[in-house]
């Protein structure tokens, strides 16, 4: 039906096209495991807290104020942490359904 040399042909095209998907593919999961790893990193924090006991927990927050009194020098920038891990914690308590 097909001239031998035209099947070789598309034989050697696919080949090279499998090839590059497979290249594609690969990068493709590496830049994804590269964009994802921060929220890895968030999912093992809440993780983390959910298994804090709850003595920790009330134990945290005046040990934060406590921090910030300490660091008086920097105390623009950890009220600005303290602010704004506040805010991010109540988000992901929202995205988790808890």
């Amino acid at each position: 039906m097909y001239p031998r040399g035209y099947l070789t042909e598309l034989a050697a095209t696919k080949a090279t096209l499998r090839r590059r998907i497979t290249e594609h593919r690969a990068g493709c999961a590496e830049n994804a495991a590269r964009v994802f790893r921060p929220l890895a990193w968030v999912d093992l924090a809440v993780d983390l807290w959910r298994q804090t006991p709850l003595l920790g927990k009330l134990a945290a927050i005046p040990l934060g104020f406590l921090a910030a009194r300490t660091a008086s020098r920097h105390a623009g920038t950890v009220r600005r942490w303290l602010h704004w891990s506040s805010l991010i914690f109540g988000a992901l308590r929202q995205f988790s359904g808890r």
